[in-house]
């Protein structure tokens, strides 16, 4: 198929997934899913299979992705994304880098990406509410907590110092 797929995270951070595999074999009707545990690599020629693949970059040179794209060197595994926010815009550039293949990338694909470790999206705000108060009075200030998943959220701190507040003087 000689297509080259570069993946890129939110932060930057880039994956070869697979480049120069299958030998100019056709492709079609197949679901491949990529992890670095894997078995095998992608195939240097021959049919790709509905099974689990290492990344692949069989290329005797680096690729080259045109821009949008960013620029090399490219990370070679999946492991570059461990520890980072998936959060985000994810990137998937595609380019066929044979001069002599034609045909095209059809619809009904999609590409899922699967974190190691749940993830919370947690976000902090302060209500309106900040009233005058009496010296010696208690500061009442309504803080909102909110986790918007996917997963659930236990022994959370949250810790805000206000600033000391100079005095007025008549």
């Amino acid at each position: 198929i000689y297509l080259d797929f570069l993946l890129v995270g939110p932060s930057g951070q880039t994956c070869v997934l697979m480049s120069d595999v299958g030998g100019g074999v056709p492709v079609g009707n197949v679901t491949l899913r990529i992890d670095d545990g894997a078995d095998v690599p992608f195939p240097a020629s021959g049919l790709l299979f509905n099974r689990s693949y290492r990344p692949t970059n069989l290329g005797p040179v680096p690729d080259v992705f045109p821009a949008p794209a960013p620029p090399g060197p490219h990370g070679t595994t999946l492991a570059g994304f461990v520890g980072t926010d998936p959060n985000g815009v994810w990137s998937l550039y595609a380019v066929d880098d044979s001069p002599s293949d034609s045909g095209q990338l059809g619809g009904g694909w999609e590409l899922v990406i699967t974190t190691a470790e749940p993830m919370a999206d947690i976000s902090v705000g302060f209500g309106n509410g900040w009233a005058p108060v009496g010296v010696g009075s208690n500061v009442v200030c309504p803080v909102i907590i909110s986790n918007h998943g996917p997963s659930a959220v236990c022994g959370v701190w949250l810790t805000n110092w206000i600033p000391q507040i100079g005095r007025a003087h008549v």
